[in-house]
């Protein structure tokens, strides 16, 4: 999916999480806001996620998909913390 580039705003939907089939997500460079949801974490079929460049909050999954991830791929996101420590930070921190 595909959604880059498209002054995209409000959050990132729970729901992506449903879409097992889910390869790639490019959400970067819109106006997101919110934290990235940790049902995302559970599409194992998903190879790449970038939402660099917006204004997410919270920390950045570790688990699943999210293990393999460069950390480029949310960068320029200032209300971004991360990487999400097991056991450590909140994931909703910074929000």
């Amino acid at each position: 999916m595909d959604l880059y580039n498209n002054n995209i705003t409000g959050e990132i939907p729970r729901s992506l999480g449903n879409l097992k089939s889910l390869v790639f997500l490019r959400l970067n460079n819109n106006s997101l806001t919110g934290q990235i949801p940790r049902e995302l974490t559970k599409i194992s079929n998903l190879k790449v996620s970038d939402v660099s460049n917006n204004d997410l909050c919270g920390t950045i999954p570790t688990t699943g998909p999210f293990e393999r991830f460069p950390m480029t791929n949310f960068e320029n996101n200032p209300r971004l913390r991360g990487p999400e420590l097991q056991g450590g930070a909140a994931y909703d921190s910074g929000c």
